[in-house]
């Protein structure tokens, strides 16, 4: 770590009255925590991708037979559910680099948490 970041450290450090090895420590172990919650995204969104796909169909062809109980709605609600589980996906993808930093590298993990 530079100087800044061990100033900033004991700054935070200061301001929690703790010491800096343990503020250090406590994102140590926070690091898997938070990986792990991260990954969980991974199957969420992709549950959304595929409920919200299969409900947009079913609601399409329910709308092109003129059935009564799905239609425009159901349909309109798939393409939405999608819509955020693609965005869902693309967030977890994006942070894949913290998620195995956070498992096979904490101290890594911490200090890019530090420099948010």
């Amino acid at each position: 770590m530079n100087d800044k970041t061990i100033k900033f450290l004991q700054e935070l450090a200061d301001k929690f009255g703790t010491t800096t090895e343990r503020l250090w420590g406590a994102l140590l172990h926070q690091a898997p925590i938070s990986a792990t919650c991260d990954l969980i995204w991974f199957p969420v969104s992709a549950a959304c991708l595929i409920i919200g796909m299969k409900m947009a169909v079913k609601g399409y062809y329910a709308e092109e037979k003129h059935s009564e109980t799905y239609g425009i709605p159901v349909c309109i609600g798939g393409v939405l559910i999608t819509l955020i589980g693609m965005v869902m996906l693309f967030a977890s993808i994006c942070n894949t680099e913290m998620i195995i930093a956070g498992f096979f590298n904490p101290e890594y993990w911490a200090l890019k948490q530090i420099i948010k």
